[in-house]
């Protein structure tokens, strides 16, 4: 699933643009992807991507008021999640070097006297499209921070220890040198957080054991616990309902 956030100053055309974004998810159905967020506050956009756990894709203004710029917004939210999606929408078309020099990375620039609509739906779909491949490549064999090659699908759960993390597989064990949210960005929608220090394989949870002290089982025998704040998300694509 993409999250699809926007960010200007002008409430109009933020207004304009959010209308735009429900248009095309509304007559493009099997886009995997949904409205998350309309922003003219970054501290509101910032705060609210501290907390997905979604692939993002943001539709950005350059020239913002005060001495905050789109640029550096975009420099922010790539700390935040280093594989997200930028897309630039601004009046002016002389920012891609700056960019460049500032190792954006942006997935596309627009104009905003140019068609608003399409272009977003013709990024909309790339990006979709770009992460679907991308989370088709990750199930068979990713590589993580340190170097760890494994497959994703033998991956049963992940556990934080101290400066490491420990991968749960269905044959063996895989120490990793990286913390969890070094981890994380490589991870697909397979994955889900269940705590500060676990992430587990949704695909590989054999039942919830317990739904008032929020025990689940994992495929291999082993009982984790979820925390309150993550129990429902967790439990709720088990049993597919999102």
């Amino acid at each position: 699933m993409i999250d699809i956030y926007l960010l200007d100053d002008d409430k109009a055309l933020l207004k304009k643009y959010k209308q735009y974004i429900l248009d095309i998810l509304a007559d493009r159905p099997s886009l995997e992807a949904r409205l998350a967020l309309v922003a003219n506050s970054t501290y509101e956009l910032v705060k609210r991507v501290e907390k997905t756990h979604h692939e993002c894709l943001f539709f950005l203004d350059i020239v913002l008021p005060g001495d905050v710029s789109g640029l550096l917004v975009a420099q922010t939210l790539r700390a935040i999640r280093p594989h997200c999606y930028i897309v630039f929408v601004t009046t002016l078309n002389i920012h891609r070097a700056e960019a460049s020099r500032l190792h954006i990375g942006a997935f596309d620039y627009m104009t905003k006297d140019e068609d608003v609509r399409r272009g977003m739906e013709r990024n909309i779909e790339a990006v979709v499209q770009d992460y679907e491949a991308e989370k088709a490549r990750r199930t068979f064999l990713t590589e993580f921070p340190d170097g760890t090659k494994c497959a994703l699908d033998e991956v049963i759960y992940i556990k934080g220890e101290g400066r490491k993390s420990v991968l749960h597989g269905t044959v063996m064990l895989y120490p990793v040198g990286a913390l969890l949210k070094e981890i994380e960005p490589v991870l697909n929608d397979a994955f889900c957080r269940t705590g500060k220090a676990c992430i587990v394989n949704v695909n590989k949870i054999n039942k919830v054991l317990n739904k008032e002290k929020r025990m689940i089982e994992m495929v291999n025998g082993d009982v984790l616990k979820v925390s309150a704040t993550l129990f429902k998300e967790c439990t709720d694509r088990v049993l597919g309902e999102c």
